[in-house]
């Protein structure tokens, strides 16, 4: 999605950003590799300052980038889970619970 220039990081996004990236268990240095960021730029995504950035635009643009490297890592975790809908039913009921009362056929 196309980001408007005018378009500046607030303090909610700072807070999203930070809590993306501890539920994901990462440091700020890991998301600054996975985002192509510097940790310091990392650093000032979560506590502020733009000293690292050349314009208010370009730091909402590195953030958004960062938000979405850990989405897509999540989405890749949540992909690769195998999850089991349903396991499969015994053959034989008595071998699974031998006391079960045998059912007329």
């Amino acid at each position: 999605m196309p980001t408007k220039l005018n378009e500046v990081w607030s303090a909610s996004d700072s807070e999203g950003l930070q809590r993306l990236r501890l539920a994901a268990g990462w440091d700020a240095h890991t998301l600054a590799r996975r985002s192509s960021l510097s940790a310091a730029q990392v650093v000032q995504l979560e506590e502020g300052g733009d000293s690292h950035f050349y314009t208010p635009a370009i730091k909402h643009l590195a953030g958004r980038q960062a938000i979405k490297a850990l989405r897509d890592w999540a989405a890749s975790q949540t992909a690769s889970t195998p999850s089991v809908t349903r396991l499969p039913e015994p053959e034989d009921s008595a071998a699974v619970n031998p006391n079960a009362k045998e059912t007329a056929r």
